[in-house]
């Protein structure tokens, strides 16, 4: 289903897409490879952006947790964050962030 107006013509602005995907595995294939976008070879392709449906307030939980990120990474450099369910992380270092075995992950 195509969203939002036309854009006009001569413009290089394209309209968003919803896709329902039914298949939870196909789904998260999808979503899993999505990063793969950025490298693509065709130029249009890394303009696309692949993402999951969110509500206003996941929206400005996204937000606020991307923000604590991007202060995190700031502060401690020499570490590594990230967002592992809905919370910013450090990553262990050895093993290039893999956790050793028997350890819980977060």
């Amino acid at each position: 289903q195509r969203l939002g107006a036309k854009p006009k013509r001569g413009t290089n602005n394209s309209r968003l897409l919803r896709l329902t995907i039914k298949d939870r595995n196909t789904r998260g294939s999808i979503l899993k490879n999505a990063h793969r976008l950025k490298n693509a070879s065709v130029e249009t392709h890394k303009r696309l952006g692949i993402g999951r449906d969110m509500t206003k307030n996941q929206r400005e939980q996204n937000r606020a947790l991307r923000n604590d990120l991007e202060k995190r990474r700031i502060e401690f450099p020499e570490k590594r964050w990230v967002i592992r369910r809905e919370k910013v992380i450090e990553l262990p270092s050895e093993r290039g962030g893999i956790p050793p075995p028997g350890a819980s992950h977060p």
